[in-house]
């Protein structure tokens, strides 16, 4: 099995992995926010195409939190 690639914010999109280790405070949520973001805006991607996975419930509310959020002020 190979292990995904570290997080390279200037790599251009594709099918690949992306896998982001950090420390609590360290902007994880606001990466994976703007990643997806940026995959739903650039290519023909949808929301249930994107696969995210957090440590723990309260994380992944509050990203789906976030990008709903972002995503209803973009439509707006």
């Amino acid at each position: 099995m190979t292990r995904p690639s570290a997080f390279d914010p200037n790599a251009p999109l594709g099918s690949d992995i992306k896998l982001i280790e950090a420390s609590a405070g360290t902007g994880k949520t606001y990466t994976i926010e703007h990643l997806v973001i940026d995959r739903l805006l650039r290519t023909d991607a949808t929301i249930d195409q994107i696969l995210v996975v957090t440590f723990t419930r309260k994380a992944t509310a509050e990203l789906k939190d976030r990008i709903r959020t972002k995503l209803e002020s973009l439509l707006a």
